[in-house]
């Protein structure tokens, strides 16, 4: 409500003081009227009061006697009431999905809230870190609001309205890491094996971004199977062990999005399977006479059999197995003579891909017996005194 008070007594024209009947008339910004009760007092002032219907500039016209009092017209402008329930807060930039280093925003509406100071806050509740905004005030009592999270986690935005909290606020969403799961890559992950068997395979992610790693395995009977997983520069190496006989379903995913559409399988049989086990390194091939000439065997999803190995040459060749407890066993024998070598590696008797492998051992080089010669070589390297025809 607004008030204001005028004299009854004014000053005329002619002589001595005279009494007149104040009025006054007040309008909208869309000229309409707006009641006014006037209200005289006993200090010799009258009191006038109304009641706006809408928040805009009016106008006050206040005569006495049928003249307008000085100054009159008054331009008053009427602000509208403060309602903070009326702020309404929408947007991509509040919802889940939001992804961390990705600008994003969301806008505000306070039109039908009344005139006031606006105050957003934006916290990661993990980090207890403010996430910096870019208020933009559109000139209409909406508004957006632009930022850019940093870091993954849960987060929460608060508004106050002319001090007052926005009822519909804190609004809380979840921020996913930035990851492209494209990029992601299993190696190593066959689509059978034995029963009972260690299972090893290598999830690359270092060409995705960084994220939480989750993976998922459910044997055939519904249970949940424990994989050991392990940090590698690359990415993660996951072990299990299947035990029952039928179909396994793992479920990889990183930042919380799986990799793929549909889980990974793995068919799990009885027996063993030779052409399962593998067999790399240097030694498989050539090698020096005197030095132990090196290789690897991996039975990891092969299941459960017996290894064999066998070396044989011009010289009966010392062997060196050792079990490196993953499924893999490190091979190293000593050839004493030079000449063609095979090695033969079984599994439950019968050969494995590749074998018997052929190694050529060749003589160790005396580096001090190498002699090097040639203008090429020289200090001064090959001058023009030292070309043909000069």
């Amino acid at each position: 409500m607004q008030r204001w008070r005028v004299p009854t007594w004014v000053q005329g024209f002619t002589w001595g003081w005279m009494r007149a009947n104040p009025s006054a008339v007040v309008c909208d910004a869309n000229c309409n009227n707006v009641d006014v009760k006037l209200i005289e007092k006993a200090d010799g002032t009258v009191e006038g009061s109304y009641i706006p219907k809408s928040g805009n500039r009016h106008t006050v016209q206040v005569n006495y006697g049928g003249v307008a009092v000085k100054n009159s017209p008054f331009r008053v402008y009427v602000g509208e009431p403060v309602d903070a329930s009326k702020v309404q807060c929408f947007g991509p930039g509040i919802q889940d999905g939001v992804k961390a280093n990705v600008p994003t925003h969301f806008n505000i509406d306070a039109r039908d809230a009344g005139e006031a100071d606006l105050d957003v806050h934006l916290i990661n509740e993990d980090t207890h870190e403010e996430i910096p905004l870019k208020l933009t005030d559109n000139g209409d009592r909406t508004y957006t609001v632009d930022y850019e999270a940093g870091k993954a986690g849960n987060h929460v935005v608060t508004l106050h309205y002319g001090g007052l909290k926005v009822p519909t606020t804190p609004i809380k969403f979840k921020v996913k890491p930035n990851v492209d799961v494209s990029k992601i890559k299993v190696d190593g992950l066959e689509p059978t094996a034995p029963v009972n068997s260690l299972q090893q395979f290598r999830v690359i992610t270092q060409d995705a971004g960084k994220a939480e790693f989750a993976i998922s395995i459910t044997s055939p009977s519904g249970s949940k199977v424990k994989a050991h997983v392990i940090p590698t520069y690359e990415g993660y190496l996951v072990n299990f062990t299947p035990t029952q006989l039928g179909e396994y379903l793992l479920g990889i995913s990183f930042g919380g999005e799986p990799i793929s559409h549909r889980p990974f399988k793995l068919t799990c049989l009885t027996g063993s399977d030779p052409q399962k086990v593998k067999a790399s390194g240097p030694g498989l091939h050539r090698g020096i006479v005197n030095r132990p000439a090196e290789f690897m065997i991996d039975t990891r999803g092969a299941g459960q059999g017996g290894l064999g190995v066998t070396v044989e040459g011009p010289c009966e060749a010392a062997i060196n197995c050792r079990d490196n407890g993953d499924g893999t066993c490190s091979v190293a024998y000593l050839p004493t003579e030079i000449g063609d070598y095979g090695i033969n590696i079984t599994f439950n008797d019968s050969h494995i891909p590749g074998s018997p492998f052929q190694a050529i051992i060749v003589p160790e080089v005396d580096m001090n017996k190498i002699k090097v010669s040639g203008s090429g070589i020289q200090l001064h390297g090959f001058g023009e005194h030292n070309r043909p025809g000069t």
